[in-house]
């Protein structure tokens, strides 16, 4: 799992955070390039989760518990499944009716 702090950036709407791990290693992104989320609202992340329209090809920033981890999301029946694209880790399966899971935004930007 991938630890890392959250930093603020000058607009709201945006957070960043540095990639601790090669678990995106398939996208290109290696560790410790600066990822650039824009975040999402909750109506938004209520909506996506209802309809299951989780855009496998983005990258989202997920709070599991007091984990912040960057992967693919899919959502399956009940269950987010968080995807690396780096076969060496594994698929993450989280039931939000369980962890304590915030959706914190989509990869914008990798400096």
């Amino acid at each position: 799992m991938s630890k890392f702090e959250i930093l603020p950036t000058i607009d709201d709407d945006y957070v960043r955070c540095q990639m601790p791990d090669d678990s995106l290693q398939g996208d290109k992104i290696k560790p410790g390039k600066m990822l650039i989320f824009q975040r999402l609202d909750d109506a938004m992340i209520e909506q996506f989760k209802r309809v299951k329209q989780f855009n496998m090809f983005h990258i989202y920033a997920v709070r599991v518990n007091d984990d912040v981890i960057v992967r693919h999301l899919q959502v399956v029946d009940n269950y987010m499944i968080l995807m690396p694209s780096n076969e060496l880790y594994k698929p993450l399966a989280v039931d939000p009716n369980v962890d304590n899971v915030k959706i914190i935004g989509v990869l914008m930007h990798v400096v």
